[in-house]
């Protein structure tokens, strides 16, 4: 971490209640959702090099956080299970959908669920958003 992120953190964590933190820890699954946070809204050049330039998006509103911010593309059979899926009589045009969401909760999506899960069960906004614990983590998104 950068000095400034370094910074954010602790400024940010000092400030917060410590249920709140454990709550959001809890939510989010993850005790680094405050350097998330600084990625999705300060450092932009940490978006460049984590996101495939054919997976960026205009801005626009996240599918799951309503919030309007710049896009990614989301696919919701992961590129590393399509050869698994072809096999198993996929079309590729169903394999290659794609949903527009920001980068944090792109990156939560990713730290929630592996890549066969998201292909099993995962694969649409609605089935996401019916994990409770996802569904925690987009109202507080949603919030913010």
């Amino acid at each position: 971490m950068t000095t400034t992120v370094e910074n954010f953190v602790t400024f940010v964590g000092d400030m917060l209640p410590q249920d709140v933190i454990n709550q959001l820890e809890e939510i989010l699954d993850s005790d680094s959702f405050l350097v998330d946070i600084w990625n999705d809204k300060y450092d932009k050049s940490q978006d460049e090099e984590q996101i495939d330039p054919a997976d960026q998006l205009e801005p626009g509103q996240c599918l799951i956080c309503e919030r309007h911010s710049r896009m990614t593309r989301h696919h919701v059979f992961p590129r590393e299970v399509h050869a698994r899926l072809v096999k198993k009589g996929y079309d590729q045009k169903l394999l290659n959908t794609t949903i527009p969401i920001c980068r944090m909760c792109h990156s939560t999506v990713h730290r929630f669920f592996t890549n066969d899960q998201l292909a099993e069960s995962y694969y649409t906004v609605e089935l996401l958003l019916q994990d409770e614990k996802f569904h925690r983590y987009a109202k507080w998104a949603a919030a913010r």
